[in-house]
């Protein structure tokens, strides 16, 4: 039997491998929506996905949900259930689809974000690649110079009765203690992005963790207008769909990827419950702004609560994109000023110290 999208039991493919991208992602929510626009019934759509010359895997999956569709299964709990490996933002935005009747448009919605993430992905590699193989290249170079040369240069200046100048070891020092703080640096994102992986959202630590991240002075604020846009938007769909406010609170919720942001606006639905305004709960969990806080309080006084979700939303999502396109023009320099200080100091600091031989053999003859 066939049960509700907002009462059955929660299915999730977190865990399981990936198999799409973002790009992938964004292809095959578009091109389902095509097919299903076009006429076909969903069954009939998902089966173009089951040949040609795509991926055994995700063919194995789609022929899993068809499967499931056939014998009564949501496609939301069916793509939860294959192996595919679906986002659970691709899954419950698909529930909440389901329910309003709109499965097309959610579709179409679904291939938009996804084509955004997988071009703002591609922009940073672009931006990042050549900065980041000049930067590992002058770092190990930097290790084998400081490791192998510089102690034999040493041993010369002592033989010669000669030492290093102050300058000298000053940006000895100092290319050394940069490489090191890149290095770590390096080592903290890769053990905080593995842990932001493997933890469960439960954890008291991934909680902590995805807090920390959303503190962070840059990426922290950008991250804060992604979820305030997705969340806003989800919550404008299923309101919309003609579910009451505590339901699409409690729904919108569940597709949040940060942890302690999930956390803080999984308490909206017990406050509207005991009479709280939805502007008040907003400004209670301590991530909403002034602005999107004023927005939302206009559309409780004014009737017009919808509209005004629907602007908040844009407005993140528009923020968002400036901040970004801040960011990715800021980086490229960025990375190739901190690798010109790091060859300068090389070149400058191993300059000095064969000068300085030079001239202590040329004082001996």
């Amino acid at each position: 039997m066939k049960t509700s999208v907002f009462t059955s039991e929660r299915r999730s493919s977190k865990g399981r491998h990936r198999t799409l991208n973002d790009e992938e992602l964004a292809a095959f929510c578009g091109e389902l929506a095509v097919l299903m626009s076009s006429g076909l019934d969903l069954i009939e759509s998902l089966k173009t996905f089951t040949g040609g010359k795509t991926r055994r895997v995700f063919q194995t999956g789609v022929s899993a949900i068809i499967y499931a569709v056939e014998r009564g299964a949501p496609l939301s709990a069916a793509m939860g259930d294959s192996a595919i490996g679906l986002p659970e933002l691709v899954i419950e935005t698909l529930r909440v689809g389901e329910t309003s009747g709109q499965l097309v448009p959610i579709l179409e919605q679904l291939e938009a974000h996804y084509d955004r993430r997988s071009c703002q992905k591609n922009k940073l590699i672009q931006i990042m690649i050549y900065p980041a193989i000049v930067l590992v290249m002058t770092l190990a170079v930097t290790r084998y110079l400081v490791n192998r040369v510089l102690p034999s240069l040493i041993n010369t200046l002592s033989e010669l009765n000669l030492s290093m100048t102050a300058g000298t070891r000053m940006l000895i020092s100092l290319n050394g203690a940069m490489a090191n703080v890149l290095l770590a640096a390096a080592v903290v994102f890769a053990v905080i992005g593995i842990l932001h992986k493997v933890l469960p959202e439960g954890w008291g630590l991934r909680v902590r963790l995805d807090h920390l991240l959303l503190e962070t002075p840059v990426f922290g604020q950008m991250r804060r207008l992604e979820n305030w846009a997705a969340y806003l938007d989800m919550l404008v769909l299923a309101l919309n769909s003609g579910v009451d406010l505590i339901t699409a609170l409690t729904v919108s919720a569940r597709p949040v990827a940060n942890a302690y942001f999930k956390v803080q606006l999984s308490r909206l639905s017990e406050m509207a419950g005991r009479g709280v305004g939805l502007a008040e709960g907003f400004a209670q969990t301590g991530l909403l702004d002034e602005g999107g806080e004023r927005l939302i309080k206009v559309g409780e006084k004014s009737g017009a609560l919808l509209p005004m979700l629907k602007k908040a939303g844009t407005r993140y999502r528009k923020q968002y994109d400036r901040r970004f396109a801040r960011m990715s023009s800021v980086m490229e320099p960025a990375l190739i000023v901190i690798v010109g200080v790091l060859v300068g100091c090389v070149v400058v600091s191993f300059i000095s110290l064969l000068y300085t031989i030079y001239g202590g053999y040329a004082a001996m003859m």
